[in-house]
């Protein structure tokens, strides 16, 4: 048994997180660090150092990150033993080109101004929105391929369907110059989402922009 100490507070009995704290333990040689021995929830007994117990660093074993760690990726049983629906790995996909710098095509969607809207951060909302893809073949699609993802511009489309509404098909080609969307925005100084309703309420490529280009010429 270690010797008493009359300056050390005792904590036997306490618990600290999950950890029960049984008895003072032996000190290790050359630490003054008192350590004590402690017996966590699911059963498991253990040494630990008092300070990081009283500091809160230690809450468990480990059983407590592990249970945190299963409950974070299994929602709603898409995820399981490792496996993702095809659901969810397409909203984590979506999430991850648009907001990690650091993601293979975030050139091709954040670093160009796609984003996802804040009620798809969550993934019960982007499942309830979206549901689950028909098929194999089908993945999720930018019905405006300049937009962002959100309910009123995804939808489930196979890979034909989706390469009919790449950048390239959006080409507006007028005034012997071809572009697309965003660059006659920027080329006009005009909005995009301006641009973006003409073209969807069926108006003409030359009303759409030529409209923009009078307003312009009247400031």
């Amino acid at each position: 048994m270690p010797e008493p100490n009359r300056n050390l507070k005792e904590i036997s009995g306490k618990t600290f997180g999950r950890w029960t704290v049984l008895s003072r333990a032996e000190n290790r040689p050359g630490c003054d660090i008192t350590i004590w021995t402690c017996r966590c929830k699911c059963g498991v007994t253990k040494e630990v150092f008092g300070n990081i117990l009283r500091s809160g660093r230690s809450k468990s074993c480990g059983c407590l990150a592990n249970e945190l760690s299963k409950k974070r990726f299994v929602t709603h049983g898409h995820t399981s033993s490792g496996r993702e629906s095809r659901a969810y790995s397409t909203w984590r996909g979506m999430l991850h080109r648009c907001e990690n710098r650091n993601a293979v095509g975030y050139k091709h969607y954040g670093g160009r101004g796609i984003t996802v809207c804040e009620r798809w951060k969550k993934f019960d909302n982007f499942y309830a929105d979206m549901g689950n893809p028909l098929t194999k073949q089908h993945s999720i699609d930018r019905i405006d391929n300049d937009g962002n993802y959100e309910p009123s511009n995804c939808r489930w489309a196979t890979r034909e369907e989706q390469s009919n509404n790449t950048s390239r098909s959006w080409c507006i080609q007028h005034d012997g110059y071809a572009m697309n969307r965003i660059e006659w925005a920027n080329h006009l100084r005009m909005d995009i989402g301006t641009l973006r309703s003409r073209l969807r309420r069926g108006w003409t490529v030359k009303r759409a922009l030529e409209t923009a280009t009078q307003k312009r010429s009247k400031v």
